[in-house]
């Protein structure tokens, strides 16, 4: 489901990591382990995990980790999109979300001897 985007921070967690909240123009109902899709162009939709608590706001905001550094666009260029966006102030960052499996599926055998 494509959603637009308020971006409501963009800070430096380290040198090349960058840690954005968004808040969803609807609230995003996803599992811990799920992914979202920047959504660069009509073709360009690239994938970052979602770092916050599905629980978090229940939906209403979303927090992503990027590791970016200057020689790496594909992920720099998303940072620099939602830079440009905060400072307009408006919800024109578009996201995909959610994508991914996030179930897992784990077999426990006990045998008592």
């Amino acid at each position: 489901m494509t959603i637009n985007c308020e971006v409501t921070s963009v800070s430096s967690l380290t040198n090349n990591t960058y840690r954005i909240l968004l808040k969803p123009e609807q609230p995003v109902s996803y599992k811990a382990g799920q992914y979202l899709l920047a959504v660069m162009g009509e073709k360009d939709k690239r994938p970052f995990s979602i770092a916050s608590s599905p629980c978090r706001q229940n939906g209403h905001e979303l927090e992503l980790h990027i590791g970016a550094a200057e020689e790496n666009a594909y992920a720099m260029d998303v940072v620099k999109a939602a830079r440009e966006t905060l400072e307009k102030g408006d919800n024109s960052f578009v996201i995909d979300a959610p994508h991914g499996e996030a179930g897992c599926a784990m077999s426990v055998s006990v045998h008592w001897y």
